[in-house]
């Protein structure tokens, strides 16, 4: 995506995208409070930015990234961390059954360690492990054992089978179908939905 500059390309940028952002903050891991606090924060941050922001996508993942994974540590370090969302936001149109898959997906992701929830979440935004490496400052070969861990302990979380290669490096052969990666995507995109749904409907009043 072409760089961005603070002001009016910042604010189109952020109207476009805002509920994919907090659907991000969401599967990071933080309640939908703290990933509308991220992208609020993130958009106020962009608006200052005296430079271009290059590859906006990736900037605002990592900034939004960085304060959920510092509200989650605030309540960590409190012996008390915020429960899945009884309420998530949802569109009316979603099944009830693919409700309850977010809430497995959801559910799982955060069961995972730091480390590995982040590395993928990347992947099931179809990054490479160079970029997941170049983004998160870990080495590939590290990316490459959460990554392996990561789909290890989600597979059994979310009861699917075992995969022929376990190995890490699929994602470097895109016609592959990938379902742990499928369902993550799915969850993020009907969170997505939701909040965009949810967004207009207050727009209206």
């Amino acid at each position: 995506m072409a760089d961005i500059s603070a002001g009016p390309d910042v604010a189109e940028y952020w109207h476009a995208n805002r509920d994919r952002l907090v659907a991000i903050g969401i599967m990071a891991g933080g309640s939908r409070e703290q990933a509308e606090d991220a992208v609020q924060e993130a958009f106020l941050k962009a608006m200052k930015q005296r430079d271009p922001i290059r590859n906006p996508h990736a900037w605002f993942r990592t900034v939004i990234r960085h304060k959920v994974l510092d509200e989650l540590r605030k309540w960590h370090n409190r012996l008390w961390r915020p429960h899945l969302d009884a309420e998530l936001p949802l569109p009316a149109s979603c099944p009830s059954e693919q409700r309850e898959a977010v809430l497995a997906v959801l559910g799982a992701v955060r069961r995972l360690p730091t480390k590995q929830r982040l590395v993928v979440q990347l992947q099931a935004q179809e990054l490479t492990r160079k970029e997941i490496a170049a983004e998160l400052g870990m080495g590939e070969s590290t990316v490459g054992s959460n990554l392996r861990h990561a789909r290890e302990r989600l597979r059994l979380l979310l009861d699917m089978q075992q995969e022929i290669d376990s190995t890490g490096d699929w994602f470097d052969e895109p016609v592959r179908t990938d379902r742990i990666c499928e369902r993550l995507r799915e969850a993020e995109e009907w969170l997505a939905l939701g909040l965009r749904a949810q967004r207009l409907a207050a727009e209206r009043r």
